[in-house]
């Protein structure tokens, strides 16, 4: 991956580091990064939505878009300006890494231009927007159970054999630990395995 060395923190290069979207600054901080841009297989955009909002929208007074959109623009315009990869591609060898429930939204500044850029998001809802063929999901287990059985739900999950479940846990539970430094098959490694697979669709000319 080659990561983009323009901007400045907070609103780039840095993310959270704790609490529920804490995974864009732990994304960021640890990425593999190449050793120059034409040995990348793919572009990170080191934006960090959760940070726009508390930088840019502290105290909020408005839930509209218009301010994180703009910042959004305006960093893929510098880069696309001043390097030749995201031109080459359309932006669809470029990812993004976004859990904060407006991450959905980047896109919307300019659909058109960034119909191709692959949005990391936790938010992985089509009605959210999420094109399952472009955007990678990141990582969840849940049970999915119907609305209807919700108030049965308590027997649901003691319904499960306690060997199957151990089974289950053992099964994904690496692929949703986030370890520091990255080790093989955790979610760091699914999601760049997942942005990895999107990117050999792409055909780019070089």
């Amino acid at each position: 991956m080659w990561v983009y060395n323009e901007g400045e923190a907070p609103l780039v290069h840095s993310g959270p580091m704790h609490g529920i979207y804490s995974i864009e600054g732990h994304f960021i901080d640890e990425i593999f990064i190449a050793s120059h841009p034409d040995e990348a297989h793919a572009f990170f955009l080191p934006i960090s939505v959760a940070s726009i909002v508390d930088y840019v929208y502290k105290p909020i007074t408005t839930y509209a878009r218009d301010q994180l959109l703009r910042v959004v623009a305006d960093y893929i315009r510098l880069v696309a300006d001043k390097y030749p990869y995201w031109n080459r591609s359309g932006g669809a060898d470029h990812f993004l890494v976004a859990c904060h429930d407006w991450g959905p939204d980047v896109s919307e500044a300019n659909p058109e231009r960034y119909k191709n850029v692959m949005r990391v998001l936790c938010n992985a809802n089509t009605s959210e927007r999420f094109g399952p063929k472009r955007d990678v999901s990141m990582p969840d287990f849940s049970l999915q159970i119907p609305v209807h059985k919700i108030p049965e739900i308590k027997a649901i999950l003691r319904g499960i054999p306690f060997a199957k479940y151990l089974r289950m846990q053992k099964g994904v539970r690496r692929h949703f630990e986030l370890n520091r430094p990255a080790e093989p098959f955790d979610v760091m490694h699914m999601v760049l395995h997942s942005v990895w697979l999107r990117r050999l669709n792409v055909r780019i000319p070089f």
